[in-house]
């Protein structure tokens, strides 16, 4: 069945290129580039006669665009900036003219002092050795090169990256396999950065390692029937490595060739595997004698040597996340960055997500609204986990309290998307009134959520008009905002305002409001026009007209785009 598998790969992929040469536009591409883009209208473009991005220039690759590489060509960046970006939708392709095994192509070769490319969600597929070493991408590049490889699939390549000098490389969110080396590095010491990457049936040829490395990091990848061959100052945390077949030793470093050893901390390995590490390898390395947070056995070093347990059903990425009752979960380094759920590091590639549920507002407040009539405000709830954030229920506490809302039902958040609930005051007369909305998910640590309710009710002046008791900044709704937010603020008598908006570095961008107001509620709308997502800062300054009656607000606001 596995055969037959790839075999309707390769049949797919060959359909492919047949129909793309026969109903596309055909570039053929030789000789000296002169740089420019690449686009779809091109597409595809056929490379022979080794083609070289000449000394200086500059060469995109827009997304969408599939490169053929002829039998035993390269493609040659010299001195010179690529950029292949393709996006989630649309990958970049880079595949053979033909599909017999001795046919292949032989790789992109970055050379050069200070050569830039930059791989980002492209496919590279059947590349058989290399123009001067193996490689899909081969990193000859000078001390000031740069290499990035990001959202990348390495697939049935002799080797996916390797680099031979100095430079700066690095590989983050990619995925390799049937390879004899995914990746192999013997440049400068610390120059090589992998992080957030998979290894996967890694050397039938090459000794069963995923990556060989002269110094670097390694972390939050997962090593699956493969290890790391690591020799000198070369640093491998948060990382599974998982042999559940094969009797092979998960990190080898035969020492002695240089001063350094491996540093190896706060990785899983699954039992009755063991470690080469030089003829001295690190004091207490593997020696279990101490528990972690989650109460599970570790060396000095943080490694645990249980079943990481993954989910091992269905295709990259999915197969490779963690169960529920992983003990990866929480266990990596506490001095790490924290997962993008605010929790503790997660050991391998994809961290659980155990706090779907954001909510950034700490309160829904409703400041002198007149009795009897109605105000509302929203609340704005964020899915930043990896999984949809299911909302059971909305309820507020007590029932008789003049709050309500428009949505107490069950709804669904999808990943990297917000819902905005609409909360209504009602007060029946003068006073203060507080309750509490109660948030019920699916939310791993906080399936239930509460968030306070304050309101008070505005008195009435002789002339039946409302006037605010205090200057202050009654609202910014929604923030985090995408497209535009509304400002809120109340003036308790005339007076000049001024509200200016700052960004992180304490720069002006926009001035929204300069003018003499009446006292009462006024609002401003701020849109995202030429503003970048980020951080900023709202101040609202008034003026009375004695010089000591200037005040100042300020208030942050969230642009995500």
């Amino acid at each position: 069945m596995k055969n037959l598998k790839n075999v309707l790969i390769v049949i797919s992929f060959s359909i492919f290129v047949l129909v793309s040469l026969i109903f596309a536009d055909t570039t053929w591409v030789s000789g000296d580039i002169e740089g420019g883009v690449w686009d779809l209208d091109g597409s595809p473009y056929i490379i022979q006669d080794m083609p070289t991005l000449l000394e200086g220039e500059e060469l995109t690759i827009d997304p969408g665009v599939t490169v053929i590489l002829y039998p035993g060509e390269a493609l040659i960046i010299e001195n010179a900036v690529l950029l292949a970006r393709g996006n989630a939708e649309d990958s970049i392709r880079f595949l053979p003219y033909s599909w017999n095994l001795w046919d292949e192509w032989l790789g992109i070769a970055v050379v050069g002092r200070a050569p830039r490319v930059e791989f980002e969600y492209c496919l590279f597929t059947h590349q058989h050795y290399g123009y001067e070493y193996d490689g899909a991408i081969q990193f000859h590049g000078g001390p000031d090169a740069q290499l990035s490889v990001d959202h990348c699939s390495f697939i049935n390549c002799t080797t996916g990256i390797s680099t031979h000098a100095g430079g700066n490389v690095e590989v983050r969110n990619s995925f390799f396999i049937r390879a004899d080396f995914g990746i192999w590095n013997t440049g400068q010491p610390n120059n090589l950065t992998i992080s957030n990457c998979v290894f996967t049936e890694i050397g039938a040829m090459a000794g069963l390692y995923g990556v060989y490395v002269r110094g670097g990091r390694i972390n939050h990848c997962m090593f699956m029937n493969c290890g790391v061959y690591a020799r000198g100052e070369t640093y491998v945390e948060n990382s599974i490595f998982f042999f559940p077949d094969e009797d092979y030793p998960f990190i080898n470093s035969p020492g002695g060739e240089l001063d350094n050893e491996p540093y190896i901390a706060h990785n899983i390995f699954n039992p009755d595997r063991g470690f080469s590490v030089g003829d001295e390898p690190l004091q207490g390395l593997g020696v279990i004698d101490r528990v972690n947070a989650n109460d599970d056995s570790t060396d000095r070093y943080g490694n645990i040597f249980l079943d990481p347990r993954l989910i091992l059903e269905g295709n990259y990425p999915e197969r490779y996340y963690l169960l529920d009752a992983s003990p990866c979960i929480d266990a990596g380094d506490p001095d790490s960055d924290p997962d993008p759920d605010g929790t503790r590091a997660d050991i391998g590639a994809f961290y659980y997500p155990q706090c779907n549920i954001f909510i950034e507002q700490e309160a829904v407040e409703f400041i002198e609204v007149q009795t009897e009539e109605f105000s509302e405000a929203g609340l704005e709830i964020f899915n930043i986990g990896v999984l949809p954030l299911v909302v059971d229920a909305v309820t507020i506490t007590p029932e008789d309290s003049p709050f309500d809302i428009d949505d107490d039902d069950y709804f669904e958040i999808q990943t990297d998307s917000s819902h905005t609930l609409i909360i209504y005051f009602f007060p029946p007369e003068e006073g203060e009134y507080e309750a509490v909305l109660l948030i019920e998910s699916n939310d791993r640590d906080e399936g239930e959520l509460e968030i306070p309710i304050i309101g008070t009710s505005l008195g009435i002046t002789d002339d039946g008009t409302t006037l605010p008791a205090e200057f202050a900044i009654l609202g910014i709704h929604p923030n985090p905002f995408n497209s535009r937010t509304t400002i809120t603020y109340s003036l308790p008598a005339t007076s000049d305002v001024s509200l200016f908006l700052y960004d992180l570095s304490g720069r002006c961008v926009s001035t929204l409001v300069n003018c003499h107001k009446q006292p009462g509620i006024h609002s401003v709308v701020l849109g995202s026009d030429n503003l970048s997502s980020g951080v900023y800062f709202v101040q609202i300054v008034m003026s009375g007209e004695r010089r000591d009656s200037c005040r100042s607000l300020m208030r942050k606001v969230v642009l995500i785009r």
